[in-house]
């Protein structure tokens, strides 16, 4: 994000507005009064006081309550007046959320469950999620991730290396996810045994420390 692009950020957050899109979509950029979001009661009056304003800012007009972290599924209560929520199930967020304590993971899925039998509508980012959500909301659709592969395709042609993976051996297998301790050390190994001439590139955020054997860190 560039400093001007961060600066019209902030600039939405502190204007309290609805900023127009197109027609039909309207952006409303949000920050966190209080700190300390982890803990559930402060993440709970932050998101209460973003219903409050979105409310006041749409007013009667048809709305749709769409969430993806279950963490948010409180907001069924608030948002009488919805015409439909959905719920974007897009990871096992028990799994991903690694970082809590067993009690607090038992928490999130009890949440996640309760936000794939409240919504009206679940779309389920994968065949598994999908089989999952069936089985408790009638009303759930498998939505798979997608990119835009002319795109990518064009980029890939046209755009010269990062300098600082020009100098690493192709053919290069790449893999973009934060890398954190979910991550298969065991399966990297077996795909280094089993192309042997190609390199493993990572992109993403390293959110913990990895013991990763013979891997070199860029930035």
């Amino acid at each position: 994000m560039s400093d001007r692009e961060r600066r019209d950020r902030w600039k939405r957050v502190f204007s309290f507005k609805l900023h127009r899109l197109d027609n039909k979509l309207f952006l409303f950029s949000a920050f966190s009064i209080l700190p300390f979001q982890r803990f559930n009661l402060i993440y709970r009056l932050n998101r209460t006081f973003h219903a409050f304003l979105l409310k006041r800012l749409t007013g009667n007009k048809p709305q749709v309550l769409w969430f993806y972290l279950p963490q948010d599924v409180f907001l069924l209560e608030k948002w009488k007046n919805r015409t439909l929520s959905v719920f974007d199930w897009t990871e096992p967020w028990e799994l991903v959320f690694n970082m809590l304590s067993d009690p607090e993971k038992v928490r999130l899925k009890r949440l996640q469950e309760k936000a794939l039998m409240r919504s009206d509508v679940v779309f389920a980012a994968s065949s598994a999620l999908h089989a999952e959500a069936k089985k408790r909301n009638g009303n759930s659709f498998e939505v798979p991730n997608a990119v835009d592969a002319d795109y990518l395709e064009k980029l890939a042609s046209s755009a010269s290396d990062p300098p600082d993976i020009a100098g690493i051996k192709t053919p290069i297998l790449g893999h973009v996810a934060a890398f954190s301790d979910w991550i298969d050390l065991g399966l990297l190994e077996e795909i280094l045994k089993k192309f042997p001439g190609c390199t493993v590139v990572s992109i993403g955020a390293s959110r913990d420390y990895v013991d990763a054997g013979d891997t070199e860190a860029i930035g």
